[in-house]
């Protein structure tokens, strides 16, 4: 709590309203031995862009805050730059001054970066996301800035950046997580074929490679989850690879062979 108090008038009853001045940390008025003080007091002098605040006052029969014209002993708002409020008070006739000044610090302007830029990705790819603009950063959904993540589904990311001065702000991102089953060639032109379609089990994998390649092999299932996956060795050429899914639920699965240039994807339904 801060408190402002302000030097000045004094009133007094000595036969009658009489206004003297009187030197004190308190703007005070005086009936008899009775006292009555008029500090202004905050809830918080440094505060960040966009936080309420209460400026209140006690003591007197009637207020007038400035530059807001309120007549209450307290006001609330969200001050949107720095500056002095000030608080003109009447008792017994006699009116004086005091003043608070507020400093309003900014908030940080937030960005998110997107790896892979479009926030859109194959299930089962990951993904990366940085904050910009603050000091540090704090994620939703149990995420950690800059490290990269492999999301199961369409979802929005959150992420609260604090500021060297303390302040936070917000912002989000959406990443787009679609069920691939086309052919993302980058310059190795491979030829997949799955049989038998659908399978009880045993899927054949038929590739065509024009050049040397190390081979991956996945299985991914409709909530892009990645429920196999083989690691082959550098192949070129036509080659068969048999995949053993007989411990798999029957339904719909994403056969996902990833060379070094590309990741070819075919849709299999076991039964």
């Amino acid at each position: 709590m801060i408190t402002s108090k302000k030097q000045g008038s004094v009133c007094s009853e000595i036969g009658g309203s009489v206004c003297t001045e009187m030197q004190g940390s308190l703007w005070s008025g005086q009936v008899g031995s009775l006292s009555t003080e008029f500090p202004v007091t905050a809830t918080n002098t440094l505060i960040c862009a966009g936080t309420v605040i209460t400026l209140s006052a006690s003591g007197a029969t009637t207020y007038t805050w400035h530059p807001t014209n309120s007549n209450s002993a307290s006001i609330t708002g969200a001050p949107g730059s720095s500056g002095t409020f000030t608080l003109i008070g009447s008792n017994s006739g006699c009116k004086d001054s005091a003043n608070i000044s507020l400093t309003v610090m900014p908030k940080p302007t937030i960005t998110i970066l997107s790896s892979p830029a479009n926030d859109t990705v194959c299930a089962g790819s990951p993904v990366t996301l940085s904050g910009n603009g603050a000091s540090t950063y704090t994620w939703n959904n149990g995420i950690t800035n800059g490290t990269a993540f492999t999301p199961t589904a369409t979802a929005f990311y959150t992420v609260i950046g604090t500021g060297a001065n303390t302040c936070t702000n917000t912002t989000s991102v959406q990443v787009v997580v679609n069920i691939c089953t086309a052919v993302n060639n980058y310059g190795n032109t491979t030829l997949l074929n799955v049989y038998p379609n659908p399978s009880s089990g045993v899927v054949n994998i038929g590739l065509s490679l024009t050049n040397a390649s190390k081979i991956n092999y996945q299985v991914v299932n409709i909530a892009g989850e990645t429920v196999y996956s083989e690691q082959g060795g550098l192949v070129n050429g036509n080659i068969t690879k048999a995949l053993n899914l007989t411990t798999l639920n029957k339904g719909i699965y994403f056969i996902r062979v990833i060379t070094d240039k590309e990741i070819i994807m075919k849709k299999v339904v076991l039964q």
